[in-house]
């Protein structure tokens, strides 16, 4: 064998080994990395932490499911996938956090009317975290999440192109077949940027209940259903003869003597 078959030979395995290691990326959808850190956990680990059960990712690595069918799916990064969350009213809840050892000062928020509009200020780290909270506007799409605190916070949108390195730090699933009566989402952030990021996308984990804003407002009004004219007329009828009985009832108890 010669030396310069040797060579392409060894460069073939070499590139099929980093092909194996490296995520695969779907058309519309960012590659997620496996965590490198011993302490850093993947997406499914997480989404079992979360919902319980033993998940299984499909053969895209982009959708799992568990024996209770539940189904944590991948939304399309950009424009496709912000769509679904714009002009909702959201709630938010903090499930996970792998930003490294120090538990950096920061919120999570969406961008309402123009204005970031704080959902949660995020504590601990790993699965012990805390930190929930709810929009009093519609969201516009735009998600937002702040680390580091002072006067140079590190900022990162869910729309790519606003962040400064242009690089998407969010990826996002949907989640079907639990007990929650709203729309379920699962966000997870990258809070670093571009030539400094591990790409694994655990270093804040939120879920989202979505809902309409309109349909929330009417569950909080009292339900009035109108009566048509038949029932009125009816109900009349039935009040007179009851007055009526009580009248006579009435003075044949004061002819009786009675109390």
């Amino acid at each position: 064998m010669s030396l310069s078959f040797r060579n392409v030979a060894k460069a073939a395995l070499v590139a099929g080994a980093l092909a194996l290691m490296c995520p695969v990326a779907e058309a519309g959808y960012t590659a997620v990395k496996e965590p490198k850190r011993k302490v850093g956990v993947s997406h499914e680990r997480i989404i079992e932490r979360v919902y319980g059960g033993n998940f299984v990712s499909d053969p895209t690595g982009l959708s799992f499911s568990n024996e209770s069918g539940i189904t944590v799916t991948r939304l399309q990064d950009g424009p496709a996938g912000d769509a679904a969350l714009s002009g909702k009213v959201v709630s938010a809840r903090a499930v996970a956090a792998f930003s490294g050892r120090r538990k950096t000062a920061g919120y999570f928020g969406i961008r309402s009317g123009g204005d970031v509009q704080t959902l949660l200020a995020p504590a601990g780290r790993q699965f012990d975290v805390t930190g929930a909270g709810r929009s009093a506007t519609p969201a516009d799409g735009e998600f937002v999440l702040v680390k580091g605190a002072g006067k140079a916070p590190r900022t990162f949108s869910s729309v790519a192109s606003s962040n400064r390195d242009r690089m998407d730090h969010l990826v996002t699933y949907k989640v079907k077949g639990t007990a929650q009566q709203a729309s379920v989402y699962l966000m997870c952030w990258e809070d670093k940027f571009a030539g400094r990021t591990d790409r694994d996308y655990n270093d804040l984990v939120v879920e989202l209940q979505v809902g309409e804003a309109a349909a929330r407002e009417a569950m909080s009004q009292p339900l009035l259903i109108p009566l048509p004219p038949g029932a009125w007329t009816g109900l009349a009828g039935l009040l007179s003869v009851g007055l009526l009985l009580w009248t006579r009832r009435r003075t044949l108890h004061r002819f009786l003597g009675v109390a």
